[in-house]
Protein backbone atom coordinates (compact mmCIF):
# COMPACT_ATOMS: atom_id res chain seq x y z
CA UNK A 1 0.00 0.00 0.00
CA UNK A 2 1.59 3.36 -0.93
CA UNK A 3 1.86 5.49 2.21
CA UNK A 4 1.05 9.63 2.08
CA UNK A 5 2.82 10.84 5.50
CA UNK A 6 2.94 14.67 7.13
CA UNK A 7 6.99 15.64 6.67
CA UNK A 8 9.09 15.98 10.03
CA UNK A 9 9.86 19.05 12.11
CA UNK A 10 13.89 18.45 11.52
CA UNK A 11 14.39 21.30 9.06
CA UNK A 12 11.89 23.78 11.07
CA UNK A 13 14.74 26.35 12.13
CA UNK A 14 16.58 25.86 8.58
CA UNK A 15 13.56 26.01 6.20
CA UNK A 16 12.40 29.34 7.62
CA UNK A 17 15.46 31.28 7.80
CA UNK A 18 15.72 29.89 4.12
CA UNK A 19 12.18 31.09 3.30
CA UNK A 20 12.84 34.31 4.96
CA UNK A 21 15.14 35.23 1.76
CA UNK A 22 12.78 34.58 -0.52
CA UNK A 23 9.14 36.50 -1.55
CA UNK A 24 6.24 35.67 0.39
CA UNK A 25 4.79 32.70 -1.83
CA UNK A 26 7.99 31.03 -1.29
CA UNK A 27 7.90 31.29 2.49
CA UNK A 28 4.07 29.46 2.23
CA UNK A 29 5.62 26.55 0.08
CA UNK A 30 8.81 26.22 2.17
CA UNK A 31 6.95 26.08 5.26
CA UNK A 32 4.60 23.19 4.46
CA UNK A 33 7.78 21.36 5.23
CA UNK A 34 8.32 22.08 8.96
CA UNK A 35 6.48 19.12 10.72
CA UNK A 36 3.59 19.48 12.88
CA UNK A 37 2.32 16.05 13.71
CA UNK A 38 3.37 12.46 12.31
CA UNK A 39 -0.19 10.69 10.17
CA UNK A 40 -0.13 7.89 7.49
CA UNK A 41 -2.63 7.81 4.69
CA UNK A 42 -3.64 5.90 2.00
CA UNK A 43 -3.21 7.34 -1.47
CA UNK A 44 -4.74 3.70 -3.51
CA UNK A 45 -8.17 3.14 -1.79
CA UNK A 46 -6.94 1.65 1.46
CA UNK A 47 -8.44 2.66 4.71
CA UNK A 48 -6.99 5.38 6.38
CA UNK A 49 -4.51 4.65 8.92
CA UNK A 50 -3.05 7.07 11.89
CA UNK A 51 -0.26 6.65 14.06
CA UNK A 52 -1.35 8.48 17.10
CA UNK A 53 0.88 11.61 18.39
CA UNK A 54 0.13 13.52 21.66
CA UNK A 55 -0.60 17.11 20.09
CA UNK A 56 1.08 19.98 22.22
CA UNK A 57 1.31 21.98 18.99
CA UNK A 58 -1.23 25.08 18.55
CA UNK A 59 -2.72 26.41 15.05
CA UNK A 60 -4.73 29.53 16.59
CA UNK A 61 -7.66 30.89 14.49
CA UNK A 62 -9.75 33.67 13.65
CA UNK A 63 -13.19 33.70 14.03
CA UNK A 64 -13.71 34.09 10.19
CA UNK A 65 -10.89 31.40 9.76
CA UNK A 66 -13.02 28.87 11.86
CA UNK A 67 -16.19 30.37 9.84
CA UNK A 68 -15.21 29.26 6.58
CA UNK A 69 -12.95 26.98 6.70
CA UNK A 70 -13.14 25.13 10.21
CA UNK A 71 -10.53 23.78 12.52
CA UNK A 72 -7.29 24.29 11.48
CA UNK A 73 -4.84 21.19 11.37
CA UNK A 74 -3.12 21.23 14.72
CA UNK A 75 0.45 19.94 15.18
CA UNK A 76 2.79 17.98 17.64
CA UNK A 77 4.80 20.76 18.28
CA UNK A 78 5.54 24.50 18.11
CA UNK A 79 2.69 27.43 17.15
CA UNK A 80 0.63 28.99 14.27
CA UNK A 81 -1.84 31.10 13.53
CA UNK A 82 -4.68 30.40 10.92
CA UNK A 83 -6.59 34.00 9.44
CA UNK A 84 -8.13 35.32 6.03
CA UNK A 85 -7.18 37.47 3.53
CA UNK A 86 -10.91 38.42 1.16
CA UNK A 87 -10.37 39.25 -2.39
CA UNK A 88 -13.34 40.40 -4.85
CA UNK A 89 -15.28 37.90 -6.80
CA UNK A 90 -14.71 37.84 -10.00
CA UNK A 91 -18.17 37.25 -11.29
CA UNK A 92 -19.46 40.39 -8.91
CA UNK A 93 -16.47 42.52 -7.67
CA UNK A 94 -19.12 43.83 -4.88
CA UNK A 95 -18.55 40.59 -3.13
CA UNK A 96 -15.68 39.13 -1.44
CA UNK A 97 -14.66 35.25 -0.62
CA UNK A 98 -12.08 34.33 1.69
CA UNK A 99 -9.09 32.97 1.20
CA UNK A 100 -6.82 31.17 4.18
CA UNK A 101 -3.57 33.23 5.13
CA UNK A 102 -0.93 31.62 8.14
CA UNK A 103 1.30 33.18 10.19
CA UNK A 104 4.09 31.87 12.43
CA UNK A 105 3.73 34.87 14.77
CA UNK A 106 1.43 37.13 17.03
CA UNK A 107 3.27 40.30 16.18
CA UNK A 108 1.71 42.73 14.09
CA UNK A 109 -0.19 40.02 12.35
CA UNK A 110 -3.18 42.43 10.47
CA UNK A 111 -0.60 44.21 9.15
CA UNK A 112 1.12 41.09 7.88
CA UNK A 113 -2.17 39.72 6.70
CA UNK A 114 -2.86 43.00 4.50
CA UNK A 115 0.55 42.80 2.57
CA UNK A 116 0.32 39.34 1.85
CA UNK A 117 -3.60 39.96 0.38
CA UNK A 118 -1.63 42.56 -1.83
CA UNK A 119 0.89 40.83 -2.89
CA UNK A 120 -0.69 39.02 -5.16
CA UNK A 121 0.89 35.72 -3.64
CA UNK A 122 -2.56 33.93 -2.98
CA UNK A 123 -3.82 33.95 -6.44
CA UNK A 124 -1.84 31.02 -7.86
CA UNK A 125 -4.34 29.77 -10.56
CA UNK A 126 -7.19 30.85 -12.96
CA UNK A 127 -9.38 28.50 -11.50
CA UNK A 128 -9.64 30.18 -7.96
CA UNK A 129 -12.95 32.53 -8.15
CA UNK A 130 -11.38 35.63 -6.55
CA UNK A 131 -9.72 38.99 -8.91
CA UNK A 132 -6.39 41.03 -7.46
CA UNK A 133 -7.56 43.96 -7.75
CA UNK A 134 -4.38 46.03 -5.93
CA UNK A 135 -1.48 47.67 -8.00
CA UNK A 136 1.82 46.49 -8.14
CA UNK A 137 3.41 49.34 -6.80
CA UNK A 138 0.55 49.75 -3.92
CA UNK A 139 1.58 50.18 0.23
CA UNK A 140 -0.35 49.77 3.08
CA UNK A 141 0.39 51.94 6.12
CA UNK A 142 -1.57 51.01 9.46
CA UNK A 143 -2.08 52.48 12.42
CA UNK A 144 -5.03 52.61 15.28
CA UNK A 145 -5.87 56.19 15.90
CA UNK A 146 -7.90 55.52 18.96
CA UNK A 147 -9.39 52.02 20.98
CA UNK A 148 -10.46 49.51 18.04
CA UNK A 149 -10.12 51.78 15.18
CA UNK A 150 -7.84 50.89 12.48
CA UNK A 151 -6.91 53.47 9.82
CA UNK A 152 -5.25 52.08 6.03
CA UNK A 153 -3.42 54.82 3.96
CA UNK A 154 -3.03 52.95 0.61
CA UNK A 155 -0.20 54.96 -1.11
CA UNK A 156 0.04 54.01 -5.17
CA UNK A 157 1.00 56.07 -8.03
CA UNK A 158 -0.88 54.16 -10.26
CA UNK A 159 -4.62 55.29 -11.45
CA UNK A 160 -7.01 52.99 -9.71
CA UNK A 161 -10.82 52.65 -11.50
CA UNK A 162 -13.30 53.31 -9.06
CA UNK A 163 -15.25 49.87 -9.62
CA UNK A 164 -11.63 48.30 -8.63
CA UNK A 165 -10.82 50.18 -6.21
CA UNK A 166 -13.77 50.32 -3.93
CA UNK A 167 -13.71 46.65 -3.92
CA UNK A 168 -10.08 45.98 -3.60
CA UNK A 169 -11.14 48.69 -0.53
CA UNK A 170 -13.65 46.52 1.15
CA UNK A 171 -11.76 43.73 1.01
CA UNK A 172 -9.05 45.21 2.91
CA UNK A 173 -11.47 46.70 5.30
CA UNK A 174 -12.84 43.30 6.15
CA UNK A 175 -9.69 41.61 6.40
CA UNK A 176 -9.18 43.50 9.16
CA UNK A 177 -11.71 43.20 11.00
CA UNK A 178 -11.15 39.79 11.70
CA UNK A 179 -9.11 40.71 14.35
CA UNK A 180 -10.62 41.09 17.81
CA UNK A 181 -9.19 44.62 18.02
CA UNK A 182 -10.33 46.35 15.20
CA UNK A 183 -14.21 47.61 15.45
CA UNK A 184 -14.01 49.84 12.46
CA UNK A 185 -11.79 51.20 9.77
CA UNK A 186 -11.16 54.13 7.90
CA UNK A 187 -9.24 54.24 4.46
CA UNK A 188 -7.32 56.88 2.83
CA UNK A 189 -5.57 57.16 -0.72
CA UNK A 190 -2.55 58.84 -0.66
CA UNK A 191 -3.85 60.44 2.46
CA UNK A 192 -7.12 61.14 0.78
CA UNK A 193 -9.90 60.04 2.57
CA UNK A 194 -13.17 58.14 1.16
CA UNK A 195 -15.82 60.05 0.94
CA UNK A 196 -18.37 56.93 0.87
CA UNK A 197 -16.61 55.42 4.20
CA UNK A 198 -18.61 56.87 7.59
CA UNK A 199 -17.26 59.48 9.73
CA UNK A 200 -16.47 57.04 12.58
CA UNK A 201 -15.50 54.16 10.11
CA UNK A 202 -16.39 51.41 8.41
CA UNK A 203 -18.22 47.82 10.30
CA UNK A 204 -18.13 44.45 8.86
CA UNK A 205 -21.00 43.64 6.85
CA UNK A 206 -21.74 39.79 6.44
CA UNK A 207 -23.58 40.60 3.58
CA UNK A 208 -20.45 41.42 1.07
CA UNK A 209 -18.92 37.46 1.65
CA UNK A 210 -20.08 35.00 -0.46
CA UNK A 211 -20.35 31.09 0.34
CA UNK A 212 -17.24 29.39 0.18
CA UNK A 213 -17.01 26.56 -3.04
CA UNK A 214 -15.37 23.34 -2.58
CA UNK A 215 -11.80 22.62 -2.37
CA UNK A 216 -9.57 22.79 -5.83
CA UNK A 217 -5.90 22.07 -7.15
CA UNK A 218 -4.37 25.49 -7.56
CA UNK A 219 -0.34 24.85 -8.29
CA UNK A 220 2.06 22.43 -9.19
CA UNK A 221 5.63 23.85 -8.36
CA UNK A 222 9.23 22.20 -7.96
CA UNK A 223 11.21 22.95 -5.18
CA UNK A 224 15.01 23.87 -6.34
CA UNK A 225 18.27 24.23 -4.44
CA UNK A 226 20.19 27.15 -6.13
CA UNK A 227 22.77 25.47 -8.58
CA UNK A 228 21.07 22.39 -9.05
CA UNK A 229 19.35 20.81 -12.18
CA UNK A 230 16.92 18.89 -10.60
CA UNK A 231 14.06 19.35 -8.10
CA UNK A 232 14.30 18.16 -4.40
CA UNK A 233 10.49 17.82 -4.41
CA UNK A 234 7.62 18.57 -6.16
CA UNK A 235 4.33 20.40 -4.62
CA UNK A 236 0.68 20.00 -5.76
CA UNK A 237 -1.08 22.52 -3.93
CA UNK A 238 -4.90 22.77 -2.92
CA UNK A 239 -6.78 26.34 -1.89
CA UNK A 240 -6.92 24.95 1.48
CA UNK A 241 -6.17 22.37 4.21
CA UNK A 242 -7.86 19.44 3.19
CA UNK A 243 -8.42 15.63 3.50
CA UNK A 244 -7.16 13.28 1.01
CA UNK A 245 -9.12 10.69 0.29
CA UNK A 246 -7.26 9.93 -3.15
CA UNK A 247 -4.22 10.93 -5.20
CA UNK A 248 -2.00 10.07 -8.52
CA UNK A 249 -0.04 12.30 -9.85
CA UNK A 250 0.99 11.51 -13.50
CA UNK A 251 3.56 12.09 -16.26
CA UNK A 252 2.05 12.64 -19.74
CA UNK A 253 2.55 9.54 -21.05
CA UNK A 254 0.69 7.76 -18.25
CA UNK A 255 3.62 6.81 -16.36
CA UNK A 256 2.73 7.60 -12.45
CA UNK A 257 5.67 9.79 -10.64
CA UNK A 258 7.29 7.24 -8.65
CA UNK A 259 8.82 8.60 -4.50
CA UNK A 260 7.78 8.97 -2.34
CA UNK A 261 4.23 11.14 -1.17
CA UNK A 262 4.49 13.33 1.78
CA UNK A 263 1.20 15.75 3.02
CA UNK A 264 2.83 19.00 4.39
CA UNK A 265 1.80 21.20 6.95
CA UNK A 266 -1.62 22.83 7.35
CA UNK A 267 -2.69 20.21 4.95
CA UNK A 268 -2.54 22.29 2.21
CA UNK A 269 -0.31 20.30 -0.60
CA UNK A 270 1.15 16.79 -1.24
CA UNK A 271 4.74 16.69 -1.59
CA UNK A 272 6.39 14.67 -3.36
CA UNK A 273 10.30 13.21 -3.31
CA UNK A 274 10.39 11.87 -6.70
CA UNK A 275 12.01 8.29 -7.83
CA UNK A 276 13.59 9.95 -11.45
CA UNK A 277 14.25 14.11 -10.05
CA UNK A 278 16.36 14.53 -13.55
CA UNK A 279 12.46 13.83 -15.54
CA UNK A 280 11.45 17.37 -13.77
CA UNK A 281 12.12 20.44 -15.33
CA UNK A 282 10.41 23.81 -15.06
CA UNK A 283 7.44 23.93 -17.78
CA UNK A 284 7.00 19.86 -17.28
CA UNK A 285 3.70 19.12 -17.53
CA UNK A 286 2.28 16.81 -14.71
CA UNK A 287 -1.73 15.54 -14.17
CA UNK A 288 -2.93 14.86 -11.10
CA UNK A 289 -5.96 12.58 -10.22
CA UNK A 290 -7.57 13.28 -7.02
CA UNK A 291 -10.38 13.48 -4.40
CA UNK A 292 -10.29 15.56 -1.69
CA UNK A 293 -12.53 16.96 1.27
CA UNK A 294 -11.86 20.09 4.02
CA UNK A 295 -13.10 20.31 7.35
CA UNK A 296 -16.36 21.47 6.83
CA UNK A 297 -17.29 18.51 4.53
CA UNK A 298 -16.92 20.14 1.10
CA UNK A 299 -15.53 17.52 -1.17
CA UNK A 300 -14.68 17.93 -4.37
CA UNK A 301 -12.78 15.28 -7.11
CA UNK A 302 -10.67 16.52 -10.36
CA UNK A 303 -8.00 15.46 -12.71
CA UNK A 304 -5.87 18.31 -13.56
CA UNK A 305 -2.82 19.17 -15.78
CA UNK A 306 -0.48 21.91 -15.28
CA UNK A 307 2.95 23.13 -16.03
CA UNK A 308 5.47 22.94 -13.32
CA UNK A 309 6.53 26.32 -11.71
CA UNK A 310 10.06 26.39 -10.91
CA UNK A 311 10.94 27.55 -7.05
CA UNK A 312 14.47 28.31 -6.12
CA UNK A 313 15.74 28.23 -2.20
Amino acid sequence: MDAFVVVSTKRVVQLWETAKKVGTMMKVLLSFAILFSVSVFSLTGCQQEEVVVEDTGIVEATEAYLKFYGVPPQGKEGRAYAAVGYLPTKDNPEKIGPLPVFLFTKENQTEKVLNNLVSGDLITSDKQPYDNPFPEDLEILAKPIQENTLVLDLVTTQQWKDEILRAGTIALMETALQFDEVKFVKVTLNGVPFSWIPDAGYQKRLDVVVDVPPPILILMAGAWEKGQDEPEEVLVEFDRPVKVNSFELYHLDGQKVEGEYFKSIFQMAVVVHPKSPELFQEGTSLRAEWNVVDELGRENSGVDTMPLKKLIH
